[in-house]
């Protein structure tokens, strides 16, 4: 008689949507197919009619058959309510959202959610790296030792964070292509009673010429339903981050309608965002980030 193998639990999904590859599936293979941790669960979601793209997703799944890869399918054509359907999915004691043309650094996410010292924190945030996929320049990005949860509402970058499962429970996506990751991290975060920031790289995120959603110049009403939602949570909860985070949406929005942030003095951008600045200093920050292109 044999003995079944015991299935090994899952500590940690991974959900990455799929929507297409504009510039090839290679830094989703140069991972996936990796021999990775037996307890990772990738959850790919499809969320394309591309004949190429579900032949591609397919292949990776099948080339990754000895793994806890699947793949499951959305009709719904924007990565926040394809993200629900892999969050619904996920078995996982920690969740992490990633996206299909980026490098996640998997063995340091996976070491810390292993660390029995952060057994007791509800989300884990690394540091992350962005490159240029053409020229391979690199540049880091590490918490601001002073404030480091202001750098997360300024600069969220949903897919250095891990989420205790728990946690994300009654939480969802909103149904938008753009700004859906700040208004659910800034959900998780109004529930969150610990976050730890640990210097440790999990993500490389790659910088394209083409395809990204973040460079498409017709996202202007996707962002304002995203700040009307952070502007709802705010009401609820009124804290300088959230407040900051919303001042930068609003200069994201002048700058992307096609104003010169540049060339504006400080009381017309005041009067073009929010009212309730109380704090100049974080203001300022915030429109040299946006100036900055960050």
């Amino acid at each position: 008689m044999s003995v079944k193998e015991a299935k090994t639990p899952i500590t940690l999904s991974a959900i990455i949507p799929v929507g297409g590859f504009p510039n090839g599936d290679s830094v989703l293979k140069s991972w996936v197919l990796e021999q990775l941790p037996l307890s990772l669960e990738v959850i790919l979601v499809l969320d394309s009619d591309d004949e190429s793209v579900r032949d591609s997703v397919q292949e990776i799944a099948a080339m990754a058959s000895k793994k806890n890869v699947s793949v499951l399918i959305s009709q719904y054509r924007n990565p926040g309510s394809t993200r629900n359907i892999g969050l619904k999915a996920a078995t996982g004691k920690w969740i992490c959202f990633w996206d299909a043309d980026d490098l996640p650094e998997v063995s340091n996410v996976w070491r810390n959610v292993e660390s029995k010292e952060n057994q007791e924190t509800d989300i884990i945030v690394g540091n992350y790296r962005s490159v240029d996929f053409e020229t391979e320049h690199r540049a880091e990005y590490r918490h601001e030792t002073s404030d480091p949860l202001m750098n997360v509402y300024l600069n969220p970058g949903l897919w250095r964070f891990v989420f205790k499962r728990e946690l994300l429970e009654n939480l969802s996506f909103p149904a938008l292509k753009m700004g859906e990751d700040q208004v659910f991290l800034f959900r998780s975060i109004n529930k969150t009673k610990s976050i730890k920031f640990v210097e440790v790289y999990f993500y490389n995120y790659y910088q394209y010429s083409t395809g990204q959603l973040t460079k498409s110049k017709n996202i202007s009403k996707e962002l304002m339903q995203a700040r009307d939602l952070c502007k709802e949570i705010f009401r609820f909860n009124k804290n300088n981050y959230l407040l900051s985070a919303i001042i930068r949406q609003d200069l994201t929005l002048i700058k992307r309608a096609g104003f010169s942030i540049k060339f504006m003095t400080v009381v017309e951008v005041v009067k073009l965002c929010t009212k309730s600045i109380n704090n100049l200093k974080t203001f300022i920050h915030v429109l040299a980030m946006v100036q900055n292109g960050r």
